[in-house]
């Protein structure tokens, strides 16, 4: 079986293509510093409100993940189960399509049987109007 040139061509440059795409995104990764896993873990557990989620968020988005990640999952998680009144906050906030994923990743297991089912019962009865996608979200976890 013979392959014309034009198909080793096209080969070529799709291999190519898929390299940049690969490079592209590797440089787009922050490296998390000492200093900032320091930051970040004495932050992301003490989170008192949906502002201050975001700001650590944006700080510290690249630090996600073992101890930080359980830590933003504990805020996370307290704020959906006791501090519903501001979701609105979080809703807006949720713009950021990044942000609105960062805090639905966070709702997971590592909250104890009551908070989820606060939780779940928040999203579920008490969604404000203009986020039922958002509550569904949550309340799916």
């Amino acid at each position: 079986m013979r392959i014309a040139a034009s198909d080793v061509r096209k080969a070529v440059f799709c291999l190519v293509l898929i390299g940049f795409a690969g490079f592209a995104e590797a440089a787009n990764q922050r490296v998390c510093t000492e200093a900032e896993v320091k930051e970040a873990q004495k932050e992301a557990g003490q989170l008192r409100d949906w502002d201050s989620v975001y700001r650590s968020f944006k700080r510290f988005a690249h630090c996600d993940e073992g101890g930080i990640a359980e830590e933003y999952s504990d805020s996370v998680g307290r704020l959906l189960a006791r501090d519903w009144k501001h979701l609105k906050t979080f809703v807006r906030l949720s713009a950021d399509q990044d942000f609105e994923q960062f805090v639905i990743r966070h709702v997971d297991e590592t909250m104890s049987e009551d908070e989820a089912a606060l939780v779940i019962n928040n999203a579920r009865l008490h969604c404000p109007l203009g986020a039922k996608r958002l509550c569904k979200s949550i309340a799916d976890y």
